[in-house]
């Protein structure tokens, strides 16, 4: 490991606005890319990119402490905490309809119900998709967020509102709903 991942960050004689501009031109890619994570409307990601920045301003003190080779993962906490609260004040509505989804949905949909049942290996995927999208928004988000934005149970049911075990019921409810509809409107292919 090299010495100036251990150093801080920060120079003596540095000044605050001089400090924020080489945070800027080491991690905007990183923050940009983790407000992505959370946010499909360009709006919406500059607002939690430049929240992030205010809100690390707030903390230039710690900031500074921080070594090199941590920094990273404090401002990605940042961004994190920064996007969750955007999400929160957006009423809890994701930025993406879920139907925006239906092109390229089946290429990043993985292991939707474990594959214990021998009907499994006669689904097929795009035909499953269909039957997802005419879930009710609410299942359909709860699915995205869990296999395509791949969050965790934790960051889902606390967006939600609700505890970890709730969230798993209604997961569990929505793949056995999208089961049903695929299984009733293919029943005469199998």
């Amino acid at each position: 490991m090299s010495i100036a991942r251990l150093m801080p960050l920060s120079v003596d004689g540095e000044d605050d606005q001089q400090f924020m501009e080489r945070i800027y031109k080491e991690f905007n890619l990183l923050i940009y890319n983790h407000a992505c994570r959370y946010f499909n409307d360009q709006d919406q990601i500059d607002d939690v990119v430049q929240q992030s920045y205010l809100k690390m301003m707030k903390y230039l003190p710690k900031l500074r402490s921080l070594e090199r080779n941590i920094l990273p993962g404090y401002i990605v906490n940042v961004v994190k905490s920064v996007a969750i609260d955007q999400l929160r004040k957006n009423h809890r509505k994701p930025s993406v309809n879920f139907s925006e989804f239906e092109d390229n949905f089946e290429e990043s949909f993985v292991n939707p119900i474990s594959l214990e049942d021998e009907d499994w290996e006669k689904v097929n995927i795009r035909q499953f998709v269909q039957a997802l999208l005419k879930l009710p928004e609410s299942d359909q988000n709860i699915l995205k967020a869990k296999y395509i934005l791949e969050w965790s149970n934790k960051d889902i049911a606390g967006m939600l509102g609700i505890k970890e075990n709730a969230l798993r019921v209604r997961l569990h409810r929505a793949k056995l709903k999208a089961l049903a509809i695929y299984k009733n409107e293919h029943q005469d292919e199998r």
